[in-house]
């Protein structure tokens, strides 16, 4: 009995022990609420966070093109090469918008950060217009 006993104690302190170092793991470094005070973000995270959006922004299209594919009445009838202008422009406007022409180095500047903080927020509101559709 006692080393029923001990073993369901082991096993269970060993179960805890995965349980917590699974979820330090699954923890996310750069949550998506840090979006909502991005005064505060490291350049790291803002740089992670932008690619998150961009990706949202790449699955938005990817919705849209389907929606205009299956003829959806929402859209009024709006062609695949409408969106596809809408996102080149949007990707130029951006670049235009959010680039420093006087850091032409890899190195990371403060000028970066700025950067980086432009594009999330295009991102953003360009995200936000797509979802209207």
């Amino acid at each position: 009995m006692k080393k029923v006993l001990f073993f369901s104690v082991a096993l269970m302190g060993t179960a805890f022990c995965y349980a917590q170092e699974n979820a330090a793991h699954n923890k996310d470094v750069c949550p998506k609420s840090m979006l909502e005070n991005i005064e505060e973000v490291d350049y790291d995270c803002l740089d992670i966070l932008d690619g998150r959006l961009e990706k949202e922004v790449d699955e938005q299209y990817k919705i849209l093109y389907q929606r205009v594919k299956n003829k959806d009445t929402a859209l009024h009838g709006l062609p695949a090469s409408y969106f596809n202008k809408v996102r080149k422009t949007w990707g130029e406007y951006k670049e235009q918008l959010c680039s420093d022409p006087t850091n032409d180095t890899d190195l990371k500047s403060a000028a970066d950060w700025y950067i980086l903080k432009c594009s999330i927020e295009q991102s953003q509101a360009h995200l936000k217009a797509l979802k209207r559709f």
